[in-house]
This record gives C-alpha cells, structure tokens and sequence, in this order.
C-alpha cells in the first residue's frame, strides 16, 4: 500500500458533544476507554446485557477511534466521568418506561418504551369470554 492509500489519522478527537447533544464542560471532552467500560457495566446492571446501538456502543466505538488516533490511552477517563459518575436510570411511568443515561451528571441519552395492554373478550349474549391478553412494548 503507497503512502497516499493509507487512511489519514483523524485531526481531532471524537468528543461527547460529536455523538451526543450535550452541552458545556461534558460536549468537549474527549470519549475515553474508561468512560466506556463504565457505561457498559451499568448498561449490564440494569438490562443484564450492552445495548445494541446504545450509548455504551457507541461511547466504546468512539473511544476506539481516540485510541487510535492518539488522543487518549487504555485506562484514560474523562474528569467529570471519575468526579461525578457513569450511570443509567429507569423509570416506570403510566403506559411507559423511561430509560435515561447519564456521564458527569448530563444526560447523554433518554429512551421512552411505551406498553400497551391488549384484551380480547368476545361475547356471546350471555357470557363474557377472555380470549386473550398481551403486552406489547414499543420503543
């Protein structure tokens, strides 16, 4: 491979505020390995597994892309991460559940799952019949 074919190192790192609408102290600081570790541990608290193509997914992919360029080293952490903590919360509210992700205190992410509650009866002019009942969750 010439030089010219090989993929230019990135100018700048990928911050929080690249990925996320964050804003102040938080939307500049770099995504660091540590931030990411600790997104995925609380993601794997609360939902027992990472969450395809959440915040904890793309704060590693991003920490990889500042790795690689050179911005941060494994076992970097962002300040306001170590200071005030990684974490996500859950929120059961009527029809719905709230899930808010949270790095130095901001809000990075908020997703609403909507439940609705489905019964079918039928009847017969005499009787009521159940015939079903389901749970359907929406994001």
């Amino acid at each position: 491979m010439s030089q010219e074919e090989q993929p230019k190192r990135p100018q700048e790192p990928v911050t929080y505020g690249d990925v996320f609408e964050v804003t102040g102290e938080l939307a500049d600081k770099p995504i660091a390995p540590e931030d990411a570790n600790m997104m995925q541990a609380a993601e794997t608290r609360v939902f027992g597994h990472t969450q395809k193509g959440g915040a904890a997914a793309v704060m590693q992919s991003a920490a990889t892309a500042n790795k690689r360029g050179g911005f941060v080293h494994p076992g970097d952490t962002t300040d306001l991460a170590a200071e005030r903590g990684v974490t996500v919360a859950q929120t059961d509210v009527p029809g719905a559940r709230v899930t808010t992700e949270f790095v130095g205190g901001q809000v990075i992410t908020q997703i609403q799952n909507y439940i609705f509650f489905l019964t079918i009866m039928f009847y017969n002019g005499e009787d009521i019949f159940v015939i079903g009942r389901w749970t359907i969750r929406r994001a």
